[in-house]
């Protein structure tokens, strides 16, 4: 039996790599929720060895699944959601934060062929983030990401605010100041570590079919220690939380008809050489014998209209959802 619990293909590359879980391993491969049981990042990098795969191993990865059913199978009905969008609102317009992002799922009922749903992907998406991981309950998750949570060679940091979703061809008010606020946070928590940034131009990044507006911050810092204090205050970033942090994730707990587990959290491999590539787990769902579970969230301020976030939710979905491939029995 295949010991991979982890396979990926990296952004605009064509290798497959799949990871060995191992305690002696020297490399790792990080796999977060989104709400933290610990601050100690390090908690949740699993150590192991990383190696390149090919399609046969991607078969047997897929073979080997037990996955649970799902007994639930509940969609949040739209009128709870637009119903979220206006609390939402209301709690900005009473001061008690800035911006929240919130999200919903969709079952999708069937037997998946997820090794299809998976070649899939990796064709329509190859400046994604693709892979696929099992949970420690055998859950099944996979996703094709946009969003570059951190990515550290040794000597040079890189991370991205990526935020303000392109609607009805435009960019506007709204787009702008939720792009403006990702950014200033991403700057802040740099600034507050003592390190040095350059900022590039706000630029379009395409990620499916959905268009967002991105900046790129590149920070030169040779210490490990703040590279894990700096992924600490990272994660989550408004991109999927809101601002401030606190308040936003207590009303996201509170309000959301489900419980994200893992997504909106973070993943990615991290080799011998302490090179790390992690990724926010976006543009994702997770896999049951009987269906899947497809998420997706918007960025909530106060010039929000309750219908367009839908409409971007949807289109996030569609992601993975033109992915699909149903077993017919």
């Amino acid at each position: 039996m295949s010991t991979y619990r982890f396979i990926w293909r990296l952004p605009s590359q064509s290798q497959l790599y799949g990871f060995k879980a191992q305690e002696n391993g020297l490399d790792a491969f990080a796999f977060a929720p989104f709400v933290l049981q610990t601050s100690e990042v390090k908690k949740y990098f699993h150590k192991g060895t990383i190696t390149p795969i090919d399609e046969m191993g991607i078969a047997a990865f897929f073979d080997e699944l037990q996955l649970p059913i799902n007994h639930t199978s509940v969609t949040a009905p739209k009128n709870q959601y637009l119903q979220g969008v206006k609390e939402a609102k209301t709690a900005i317009e009473q001061q008690h934060f800035d911006k929240v992002v919130l999200a919903r799922n969709k079952w999708i009922e069937g037997r998946v062929d997820y090794n299809a749903m998976f070649a899939n992907m990796l064709q329509k998406y190859p400046n994604a983030f693709v892979f696929a991981c099992v949970a420690e309950d055998g859950l099944l998750m996979l996703g094709a990401t946009p969003e570059t949570l951190l990515n550290y060679n040794g000597t040079t940091l890189y991370t991205e605010a990526l935020g303000g979703t392109l609607y009805n061809n435009t960019y506007g008010d709204k787009e702008l100041k939720e792009h403006q606020q990702i950014r200033d946070y991403i700057e802040q928590q740099i600034l507050s570590l003592d390190l040095s940034t350059t900022i590039g131009a706000i630029k379009t990044k395409q990620a499916g079919n959905v268009s967002h507006l991105c900046s790129v911050f590149s920070v030169s810092v040779n210490d490990s220690n703040k590279v894990n204090q700096l992924l600490e205050r990272l994660h989550p970033t408004p991109a999927v939380c809101g601002f401030p942090k606190g308040s936003a994730m207590q009303f996201i707990i509170e309000n959301e008809a489900f419980e994200r587990g893992y997504y909106a959290g973070f993943l990615g491999p991290v080799s011998h050489d302490n090179h790390q590539q992690l990724f926010v787990n976006l543009r994702s769902g997770m896999g049951y014998q009987n269906g899947l579970m497809l998420m997706a969230g918007a960025g909530i301020n106060e010039m929000s209209v309750e219908e367009d976030e839908w409409v971007e939710t949807e289109r996030k979905m569609d992601t993975l959802l033109n992915c699909v491939h149903l077993i017919k029995n």
